[in-house]
This record gives C-alpha cells, structure tokens and sequence, in this order.
C-alpha cells in the first residue's frame, strides 16, 4: 500500500486504505491457495532479483551519485532507543529469509544444512549492512521508504511497481508457515482432492476430501482477508515495522528456539551450548522489553 499510495496517488484516508486493501485480498486468496511451496520457486527467484538488483543495486547507485556530488553523512548522535529500534528492524528483515534458502531435508548431504544456512544467513546481512551503511553515508536514511530518496524517477517508478508485484507474488511463501499449522492443527492436511479408493503412491500425502479441500480452501481466503485488513489499518508501516521486530521477532528468534531445544536435548547439551543459549536468552529478552518500549515510544510520538 505504501508503494502504490506513492505511484498511483492512493488516498491515505483509512476508508480508501480499507477499499484498496479488501480489492487486493482477491488476487492474494487466490496465490495463497497455491498449495505447495515448490511451487512458488519462480516466485522466491523473482523477489531476490528485485531485491538484489532493484533496491540494492539501485541503493548503491544512488549513493555513489550523492557522495560523488560531495553529500556529507548527516550528522546523527546515537542513542540508547535508536539502538534497540535499529536491532527491532534487523530482526525483522530477517524474518522471510529462511523462506528463500535452501533447509536441510533438501539438501543430498544433510550434515551441511548447517553450514549452508549460516552462510546465506551471513551473505544476506552482510550485503544489508553495507548497503544500509553506504546509504546512510549519502543520506538516504531520511525517507521513510528508501524508494523515496531516489532521484531518478524512472528508475525509482519501475522499482516501486516491481516491489508491488514482488510483495503481492510472494504473499503465500509468508503466509505458509501459519497456514500449514493451522492446517495440520484442524486436520486439513491431505493430498490433491481424489476419490476415497485412489490408490496413493508411496512417500505422498493421502488424498484428502472435497468438504476438508473447500475448508482449506476457506481458511487461506480468511487468513488473506484478515492480513489485507490488519495492512489497511497501519498508515506508516516502518513504525510497525519496530514494534513487530521487537516484540515479537525477538521472542520467536532468539528465545523460544533454544528454551524448545533446551526442553528436548538438555540432558546431552555441551556447556558451551548453555552458554550460547543463555546468551541469546537475555539478548532476545533485553531486547524485546527495552525495544518494545522504545517502539511503542516512537510510534505515539509519530501517530
């Protein structure tokens, strides 16, 4: 919404905010009922490439040219709550990442899973980081939305309308993590509808009832609606943005895995696995309780 009220001149009234989003709500039903995520490959490959050389790229560009014209970085005092704000943010741009590398049960050689996450984790923040440094260098951390900052309009336009599509298109890769629990928890989980006496290759799913398909297909649609209408009802996303990241991204990242992990191997953990664990305990901890409290600090401030 963001991007099209800046291209397409959308009123930022909450009735029109609400309209738009409920007309969006079609097309997204329609792609999170798309069932399997290898499906959705050409998807995850379309959204790195808008990333990677739409924003990224075009980032660079645009701070090659400021710092060429003798732009000096602005000049920022840092500060205990900018702090946590910027951490609430880093963790949440981390939160659909995982969705795009590859996990473990695929690879051929699973003993490297580990590896190949931490490194396309690491490859990630690294490109962020240095981009987000170079930006901040040529000034472009004033907008709200970085697209804001850049000075060709053209290139600025295309990227806007690449990132509409690319948000639109990959909606079912973030929604599919809840959809298959609150699938599997209602008991939705199946195969492609067939008939009760469909012989069922080995290694596949049973096929599943036309009633239990309507049902799923019923919940998608509901789970898009509702995250059309929570949209219509955040004017300025950056703002959310903090407060998601340090509410609820730090506890789902850095506290509920290890206290899950803790719960099933406590009893063969290595010390140095309780001193990893300890630590992202109070990271994740101190984080959300002084995060949250700066969020919700900036957000009053900027209503």
């Amino acid at each position: 919404l963001d991007q099209l009220h800046v291209e397409v001149g959308l009123p930022t009234a909450l009735g029109w905010r609400a309209l738009a989003s409920i007309g969006l709500a079609v097309p997204l039903a329609l792609l999170a009922n798309i069932r399997w995520l290898k499906d959705l490959w050409l998807v995850s490959v379309f959204g790195l490439l808008v990333y990677v050389v739409g924003i990224v790229g075009l980032s660079v560009y645009e701070s090659g040219v400021e710092l060429s014209q003798g732009t000096q970085p602005p000049d920022v005092t840092p500060t205990a709550s900018g702090l946590v704000l910027f951490v609430g943010v880093a963790v949440y741009a981390n939160e659909g990442i995982n969705l795009v590398l590859p996990v473990e049960t695929t690879l051929s050689d699973r003993s490297n899973g580990y590896w190949v996450t931490a490194v396309g984790m690491l490859s990630y923040n690294t490109m962020c980081a240095a981009m987000g440094a170079l930006a901040f260098s040529a000034g472009l951390g004033e907008c709200g939305l970085i697209t804001d900052c850049f000075t060709n309009a053209t290139a600025a336009a295309v990227v806007r309308w690449a990132l509409v599509i690319a948000l639109l298109a990959s909606h079912p890769l973030q929604l599919y993590p809840a959809s298959e629990i609150l699938e599997r928890g209602m008991g939705l989980q199946g195969g492609s509808p067939a008939p009760a006496d469909a012989v069922v290759p080995e290694g596949e799913d049973p096929p599943e009832s036309w009633p239990t398909f309507w049902k799923r297909v019923s919940l998608r649609c509901f789970l898009a609606l509702v995250t059309c209408l929570l949209g219509s009802l955040v004017p300025d996303f950056p703002l959310l943005a903090d407060i998601i990241g340090n509410l609820v991204m730090t506890l789902v990242g850095f506290v509920l895995p290890v206290a899950l992990y803790t719960a099933l191997f406590w009893r063969t953990m290595p010390w140095y696995a309780w001193v990893l664990g300890a630590l992202s305990v109070v990271f994740g901890l101190v984080t959300c309780v002084f995060g949250t409290i700066a969020s919700v600090e900036h957000l009053i401030a900027n209503i």
